[in-house]
């Protein structure tokens, strides 16, 4: 018997159909020794109707003694990497960046990645960010040393 721990980053109901939902958060927090989850948003939505006390919360962190180090001579410029698809906030996320870079002309923003199967999803990102050619660039699928790149200079 090899305990489990699961690392939970989004809500857990989207690894489920709906009607598995409750049923399927259940078995993870039976099968796992500990559920962390990046937020109290995301415990919340994985403890939903369920009583169990081995869901904890631990943030994702950053050093804030580095900080200023970190941000020196960085590109203003922010980066996605990641499918390009609704549950993961691309567009969301596009759209947010097309109202708010406009208001700032030095910053822009690259998504690396993949665009979705999904027509209808892959045209609206494509229009939302051929509002701002010059600011919001898609650059496709890069391998992982270009993104860690796109990562230490942003």
């Amino acid at each position: 018997n090899v305990p489990i721990c699961m690392h939970i980053h989004n809500d857990p109901n989207y690894f489920f159909p709906k009607f598995l939902q409750k049923l399927g958060r259940k078995k993870i927090l039976r099968l796992s020794k500990v559920v962390y989850c990046v937020s109290e948003f995301v415990k919340q939505r994985m403890l939903s109707g369920i009583e169990a006390n081995n869901a904890v919360v631990i943030y994702n962190a950053i050093n804030i003694a580095k900080k200023e180090a970190l941000i020196k001579n960085r590109k203003k410029q922010i980066i996605y990497v990641g499918r390009i698809t609704k549950d993961k906030g691309a567009l969301y996320l596009a759209e947010a960046l097309k109202t708010i870079l406009s208001q700032y002309p030095q910053w822009s923003a690259k998504f690396i990645g993949s665009l979705p199967n999904n027509k209808t999803v892959a045209n609206d990102f494509i229009n939302i960010i051929n509002q701002l050619p010059d600011q919001i660039i898609y650059e496709g699928v890069k391998n992982h040393e270009y993104s860690m790149q796109q990562f230490k200079e942003s």
